[in-house]
């Protein structure tokens, strides 16, 4: 078994009344994520990481505004 570094991604939640969750990144330590919400809302009213990183496993909760949508990107750790 060994260590490599990889990125992952998907949609991070649905745009109905949704005010956020964990993201299940699959990564066994989460070094970074990125989210880009894809609504008109202001881009600093939308989407914050709840996680302090890097972060020892893979649910990373985010908390965005009720019904804001969108992609994550996340890179870190992940057994092979």
């Amino acid at each position: 078994m060994s260590w490599v570094q990889r990125p992952c991604h998907g949609e991070h939640f649905a745009c109905t009344g949704v005010t956020g969750g964990d993201i299940k990144t699959g990564l066994h330590l989460c070094q970074m994520i990125l989210l880009q919400p894809n609504n008109t809302a202001s881009p600093t009213e939308q989407c914050d990481v709840n996680k302090t990183l890097p972060y020892d496993g893979s649910a990373i909760t985010i908390v965005t505004t009720t019904g804001v949508c969108g992609y994550w990107l996340a890179w870190g750790d992940n057994f092979t």
